[in-house]
């Protein structure tokens, strides 16, 4: 589920993971934190459908030099669920329906994720998160949010 929201009302529900190209078969599941506001795909979304994503972890995959490359999980050593800084917009699909889309928001690593990739997700504070929902907080404030943080992390090797 997403949440989205402002100072008035927040909801939440399910989004499909990706903004579409036109005219391409393809999916943009991250949006850089460096060019979220120049790029003309993201920008729009940035300004005015800022969403959060609560998640337990997230997946990464780490080139080993081997042909298989090993999967980690990777989750707050401190609590139980992270948020991640996301954009939102309303699409269209192939039949004409409305269908909602979102797309993660990634910075550089912080330096323990480092060793396995050189992005992760913006993490969002509990105490940012309605700066970071309010589509009326200037951009020059929801920028500054767009750090790599560097909280704890539970990294595992995973099997699945």
């Amino acid at each position: 589920p997403i949440i989205i929201g402002s100072a008035d009302e927040k909801r939440i529900g399910p989004m499909y993971w990706g903004f579409s190209i036109p005219n391409a078969n393809k999916l943009v599941i991250n949006a850089r934190s460096e060019t979220v506001l120049s790029r003309p795909m993201f920008k729009r979304a940035f300004q005015n459908k800022r969403c959060l994503i609560p998640a337990s972890g997230f997946f990464e995959w780490h080139d080993n030099g081997s042909k298989r490359k090993e999967m980690y999980s990777i989750g707050l050593d401190e609590a139980p669920i992270m948020t991640m800084a996301g954009i939102y917009r309303k699409e269209m699909d192939a039949e004409g329906r409305v269908k909602w889309v979102f797309s993660v928001i990634t910075c550089d690593a912080s330096d323990e994720m480092k060793r396995i990739h050189d992005r992760m997700p913006v993490l969002i504070n509990p105490e940012n998160h309605q700066l970071w929902l309010d589509s009326k907080t200037e951009l020059s404030v929801v920028s500054k949010l767009l750090v790599t943080q560097s909280p704890k992390l539970k990294i595992q090797k995973s099997d699945t």
